[in-house]
């Protein structure tokens, strides 16, 4: 329904010949809200889509802020996605973009740093974004961490009995690293291979943002293995591990995403304060 009826505006601005087309949503209740930088997961669904049911429990009070990926039509369900969004589809792309998207809203809130909040693939790039830029005053990761994603595969349970096929997969892709045409896991080589070795350790040892880690005891897609390694390298964190909680937060209780993002969001105002 919020496809047909977005909850959220959509905004278009052009940055360094850049074209970037920012998801705004606000949670209503005072004058002056206070922005919360959002980057969602992996593929090519569009955040306008569903930025306002994923943020329905927040408090009141906040402007969320995310970046539309590129070759992503609006209000796309992500069923299908785009030759153009496949090939510029890469990890660097991606940080790069919202490293410029970041920085805009900062400066529209006369703001040296912002709050963000990533979830999967979008904790890996907001943990990149806060330890190698100086924009990012407090943190939340939900479902990742600081380990390789070659690394992340070969320590969940679906392939534990397929490190020789891991092997020669991660093989054929570091030997085609530009390929838009192969795919893996349903992604192109050239994805692949801006994920695949990217060990993010040293950057996060170089976090000084207040950071919130949130990781399900059940994630299919990410190892805990991968939150707690982020854990022990950021200086300052803290690490929830949900309960009986998937990637996507559903539980045998329920679907509790609502409650992880309640909480994620509780961090970063009670930080603010």
């Amino acid at each position: 329904g919020e496809a047909i009826l977005p909850k959220a505006e959509l905004v278009s601005l052009s940055i360094d010949d850049q074209e970037f087309n920012l998801v705004v949503f606000e949670t209503g209740g005072v004058r002056e809200a206070r922005p919360v930088f959002f980057i969602g997961g992996s593929g090519c669904i569009s955040l306008r889509s569903f930025v306002g049911t994923y943020f329905n429990s927040a408090p009141s009070g906040l402007r969320v802020y995310a970046l539309e990926k590129k070759g992503v039509p609006d209000r796309s369900l992500g069923l299908r996605c785009t030759d153009a969004f496949f090939q510029d589809y890469t990890i660097d792309d991606l940080l790069n973009r919202n490293r410029l998207a970041l920085s805009l809203v900062a400066n529209r809130y006369d703001l040296d740093q912002m709050s963000v909040f990533g979830v999967s693939e979008g904790g890996t790039i907001a943990l990149e974004l806060a330890g190698t830029t100086d924009l990012v005053s407090h943190l939340v990761i939900a479902g990742s961490g600081a380990m390789s994603q070659a690394e992340e595969l070969k320590a969940l349970d679906q392939f534990a009995d397929q490190t020789e096929q891991l092997e020669r997969a991660f093989h054929q892709i570091r030997s085609n690293p530009d390929s838009v045409a192969d795919l893996f896991l349903g992604l192109p080589y050239r994805y692949w291979s801006s994920s695949l070795d990217r060990n993010l350790v040293k950057t996060a040892s170089r976090i000084q943002a207040s950071t919130l880690i949130i990781i399900g005891e059940n994630d299919e897609s990410v190892p805990m293995q991968s939150a707690i390694l982020a854990d022990q390298h950021i200086a300052n964190s803290d690490l929830i591990l949900w309960p009986d909680a998937n990637h996507v937060f559903d539980t045998p209780r329920g679907d509790e995403r609502g409650l992880m993002v309640s909480q994620a969001l509780e961090f970063l105002l009670t930080e603010q304060d």
